[in-house]
Order: C-alpha cells, then structure tokens, then sequence
C-alpha cells in the first residue's frame, strides 16, 4: 500500500541546497554549531526548571525529587536523569544528564560564566570535580547552589512567598513560574539557633524551620479588649507629651481608653479618656496632684470609630477641636495604662478596639504601636501591642483570654509545614481555642484539662455571647450555694426592672425563681441549696416553661417576640450591657455544665476547663471558644476528669 511523502527532512534539504550549490559545506557545518548551541540552550532551561524546584524543596528541608519531572526526562538534546545527587558539604547539588553528544556538551561549558545559576559540570561519580573536556557520548551532573546563586560560599536559603518575607536577610524571593512559594536570594544572615538572641527587635526571633532570623510578627488590624486586659505603656506623660490614637468603643459605661493617675482617684492629677454612655469625658490635670473633667464633653456612640488627638492644647476627635488640654507643668509619676487607667492598678478596662496608638514627648515620637500577633509568645500573651520605636512587644497584663483580632489570620511562612506538623501555637487555632503545639512532637495537642465544675464565690461572671430573645431553651446542671442573685440573665436597664429576661434565678423560699419580661414565678418543685439540679428553660413565643429535673415546675405565656440586644450572662445579670457588681445580681453557684439553643441549634455548648496556664474557664464545643472570668477574683474548680 502506498503513501504520500509528506515532507524532508531538515539536513536532507540542506544537503539538496549545498548539492545545487546555493549553500556551501562549511555554512553546513556552521548550522552544527548552531544546532549545538540550540539543544545546549534546551538542556539549561530544562535544567534551570528542575533546579528551581529542588532549590525550593531544600529551603523548606524536603528531600530533593524529580518526580514531576519523570514523563519529560527524554529531550532531543539528552535524557535527564531521576534522582538528585547532593552535598551538604558545599551546599550544592546536582542534576544527572546522559546521552549528551560532544558539541552540546562543549557548548553548555561555555555558557558557564561567573553571573550563571548553572555552576559546573562534574562527572556523575565525582560531584566537586569540573568537567572540561567532553567526549562523543557524554553522562554528567549539571551543579547548582542550593539557593541558586552564584557565590560558592553559601548560607542555607530561607522560603518565602513574597520579598517582604527576606527582608530581614535577602534581597528578593524567587518563585518559580506558575508556583506560589519560593526562597530568598541574595546574601543571608549566618545561622541562629533557638535559644540564640537576633538582636534587639523583639518581632525578630530564630525561626525553628530555617534556622534564620525572621521577623514571625504578623500585623493586624486591631487588638480587642473585653474588660479584662491591658497594657503598660512603660511611659509616664508630662507636659510636653501629645497621644494620637484610633479606636471604637463596644458597650456604653464608664470604660477607660487610657489613663494614669498621680494618686488613687480620678481627681489626683489624672490624664485619662473615658466614655460614659453617650459622650467622651476626659480627664485633664490642672496640677500635678489634681485633675478636672474637660468640658464640652464630645459626643459618642457605640461601634463608631473615632481618630482623636490629645495633648495640652486641645482634645481633638475626628479633626474636630472639642476642648482644652492639660496642665502646662504637668509631670505624670505612673505609666499611662491603655484599655485602663492606673489608679491604685488597672481600673474601668474597657471594651475597645485600639487600631493604633502614638506618643509623642516634646514632638518626638517615643511610642508607635501597631497591633500583632506575636505566635512564638506563650498561648495567651500573644496578641499584642508592637512599639516601632523601641521594637518591644507590650502584651496583656491584665487576666482571663487574651486580647481578641479580626478574624481568621493567615500565616504565610506556615503553609508549607509537613502535615500535621506545627512549630507554634497559632498554627493549630483551627483545631479550637483549647490546641496548642507541643515543641516536642510539633505535632497541635489539647492544652486544656476538662473539669468537673467551675464554682463561683458572687463576684466571677461570663458573658455568653449569645443575645437574649425569644426562641432561646437554656439547659444547665448545677448546685445552687446562695439565696440571692441571678444565675443566667439579661436586662436592659442599669436599674431598676426593665425589660427582664432572667432565664434562670437561684431559690428563693426553697423554689427556682424563673422570670420573663413582667411575669415572674417561682417552680413548683423543691430545691435545696447544695444539691445538683438540672434547671432547664424553654423561652418560646407563646409559652415559657422551667423544668426542674426533667419534670414540669410552671410556666407563662407571654406572647412577646423579645430581642433585648444585650447577651446573657452566666453566674449574673448582664444589665444594660454591662456587668456591674451593683446591678448585676452576681450568684454563688456551682456548675457542672450549660448548653443553650436557638430553637433547636444548639449554639453554645460549655464544659469547665483548666486552659494551658491553669485558668478556670468555660470551654464552648460548638464555636472551640474559651470563656473566662469577667469579674474580680477567681473561680475554684472541681477535680479533673
């Protein structure tokens, strides 16, 4: 059967050509080199591809494979080998090629110059040797630096995702096409070990991968206080000092923004910024040991954020001049407290986001602080202020969690770990509050121990965060210890009645008290202080019913669809949106267990636990949340299960 020529090949039309003598041999032979020079250029790029991505799997301390590149090893030019030769010795590795003809092989050692990733060639068995001469059939490593540079004297090369991540030690991150991680080029710090200092700035520590300094610092947006933390400025004001700041203010009350006094009182020479309900009050001394309340007082409202200055000469809020400063002679003898004013310590912590705040003494900056998280801090004390001045980071003094941030943070030099691997605790907070990471398997464990119960003394409390309404069933096993207070509630006022929504009271006359808006109620079954009870309520649109035990104890039938706004409480009343021990009817009671649905999502789920720094607190399974004491003093716990 016959078949169409379809065409001929290169050399046979040149040979043609040179027969009719339109072309000579030796332009021929020119056309070798040229040819030689073409597959020599195609072996580089080949090579360069899989040096790339070797390059980067020793940065990250993978073992070297070529296994992506097993269905292209054949090339017109010469068949790459499957394996990578390496040497710890120069840092260096190789990358095998055989079946290469002698020009190509010339013309790749020609290429090689001081400015080429491409260091050597060497023969397979004798990787520090140079190779060069070639033969008519040649096998060869081609060698490169491990972080592909061209100084032979090299440091171990860092991973990176973007160039700001070398900042700290190299110039630019190379990333291979069509990849999203690479490593830093460039001249690099030598190498740390952990317990070893990388200077002053406290952001920068010996990073456990790399073995290189690294700035493990993550910028966020804001750092959220919850009335239970704050930060030492280390910084005392004086006359010549000016505050510039960005915050928005959570709940109404009496909370501090900043603040230190020269004795016990607000009036003792204090330099403070509060907000009260509806309008900022700030504190100005007028000596060093007496202070006044600025007036106009500035207006202001709730999750509104607000830019504001403030030094002798004026309080500014957003742009805007309010009022006068302080005293001109002014010389504070404590350091200025953030999220807190220092009195006789922190008092009237607030519930804030602080986005940024600066000080200034004499107009020099001596403060910048921009919030972070800090993931090599121990687990709690890690979300913190960072001072661009001094570089030091200015975490939580106060208790309970940490200081709260946006959202879920991601960790761009912790993608590539190994599964299941971790060097900080931060690298298992999608595994839940309680998982942190043990140094000694890098492997996230649980941190925290389940106990029994948590016990309250009438002075701890914990916000739920669940919103009172309609709709909600709140189930809680627990040992009632006083006659007086709320165990689970909210209202809306700071005083009086209002509209009351105590899920749960404790016995009054040997009877759970239950009351929904203005039906109050006492349960039909007996209770007796110091024995265990599960308390249940059921708060539907039509019906709102106790149960004592599984078991019926009354019920109303108001017909309000309820929102209060405000979230229940646990051991007290959150009145008003907010817990104050006057108001809040805070209860001695013991408990075993709290779980609360929205109609029948079950939304919070607590446990008591001891977290990694024995903390009391409550544990939510349903958002793996932490819960801890809002109040003063502690609460006792049972033994661990």
């Amino acid at each position: 059967m016959g078949y169409f020529e379809l065409g001929r090949s290169l050399v046979e039309v040149l040979g043609t050509l040179a027969i009719m003598g339109i072309i000579s041999i030796t332009t021929i032979v020119g056309f070798g080199a040229l040819m030689n020079k073409h597959h020599a250029n195609t072996l580089i790029e080949e090579a360069q591809k899989r040096a790339t991505v070797i390059a980067g799997q020793i940065g990250f301390e993978k073992t070297p494979s070529l296994v992506e590149f097993n269905k292209y090893n054949t090339t017109s030019a010469g068949e790459f080998g499957k394996e990578v030769t390496t040497s710890d010795s120069v840092l260096q590795f190789g990358i095998p090629v055989s079946g290469v003809k002698k020009g190509v092989c010339q013309s790749i050692i020609g290429a090689i110059g001081d400015k080429t990733a491409l260091r050597r060639l060497s023969p397979m068995n004798n990787f520090q040797t140079a190779l060069t001469e070639c033969e008519n059939d040649n096998s060869f490593l081609m060698v490169y630096n491990n972080d592909l540079g061209t100084n032979d004297k090299l440091e171990p090369p860092t991973p990176c995702y973007e160039d700001i991540d070398c900042k700290t030690e190299c110039a630019t991150c190379q990333i291979p096409e069509g990849g999203y991680k690479g490593i830093c080029v460039g001249e690099c710090n030598a190498n740390c070990k952990l317990e070893d200092s990388c200077g002053d700035n406290e952001c920068v520590v010996c990073d456990p991968n790399t073995k290189t300094c690294q700035n493990r610092c993550i910028e966020v947006e804001y750092l959220e206080s919850t009335g239970t933390q704050w930060i030492d400025t280390e910084f005392k004001l004086n006359a010549d000092s000016r505050l510039e700041f960005k915050l928005i203010g959570l709940t109404s009350g009496n909370f501090c923004v900043f603040g230190a006094s020269n004795g016990k009182s607000w009036n003792d020479g204090e330099v403070a910024l509060f907000w009260l309900n509806s309008v900022f009050e700030a504190v100005k001394p007028t000596a060093n040991n007496s202070s006044t309340i600025v007036m106009p007082k500035p207006s202001y409202s709730i999750n509104t954020a607000y830019v504001i200055s403030y030094d002798k000469n004026n309080l500014v809020v957003n742009n805007s001049s309010q009022a006068s400063g302080w005293y001109n002679n002014y010389v504070g003898n404590k350091n200025l407290y953030l999220f807190a004013t220092d009195r006789t310590g922190a008092e009237h912590n607030s519930t804030a986001k602080i986005y940024y705040f600066k000080m200034y003494d004499n107009g020099i900056l001596v403060r910048d602080f921009i919030p972070v998280i800090a993931p090599f801090k121990p687990k709690g004390k890690q979300n913190c202020m960072f001072d661009r001045v001094t570089k030091k980071l200015f975490c939580n003094k106060g208790s309970g969690a940490d200081f709260k941030i946006p959202g879920d943070v991601i960790i761009p030099w912790a993608r590539d770990n190994e599964e299941g691997s971790c060097n900080y605790d931060i690298e298992c907070s999608s595994e839940g509050e309680c998982s942190i990471c043990d140094p000694s398997t890098k492997t996230c464990q649980n941190g925290c121990t389940e106990v029994e119960y948590l016990e309250s003394s009438g002075t701890q409390y914990i916000d739920t965060g669940v919103i009172a309404k309609t709709g909600l069933t709140i189930e809680a096993s627990i040992k009632y210890i006083s006659t007086t207070g709320v165990f689970c509630g909210a209202i809306t006022t700071t005083s009086g009645n209002g509209d009351r929504y105590y899920a749960i009271n404790v016995p009054q006359l040997n009877k759970v008290a239950f009351t929904y808006l203005d039906s109050a109620f006492s349960a039909s079954t007996n209770v007796t202080n110091g024995n265990k009870y599960i308390i249940k309520t059921v708060i539907g649109l039509t019906r709102q019913e106790l149960f004592v035990n599984g078991v019926s104890s009354g019920y109303t039938t108001k017909t309000d669809n309820v929102n209060l706004n405000w979230t229940l409480g646990l051991f007290g009343l959150h009145r008003g949106g907010t817990f104050d021990p006057a108001w809040s009817l805070l209860s001695s009671a013991t408990l075993y267990r709290c779980r609360i649905w929205d109609g029948d999502t079950l939304v919070r789920d607590f446990m008591p636990v001891l977290d990694w720094d024995m903390r009391p607190a409550m544990y939510d399974k349903v958002e793996k949340k932490l819960y801890y004491n809002l109040g003063s003093g502690n609460f006792l716990y049972g033994a661990a299960k």
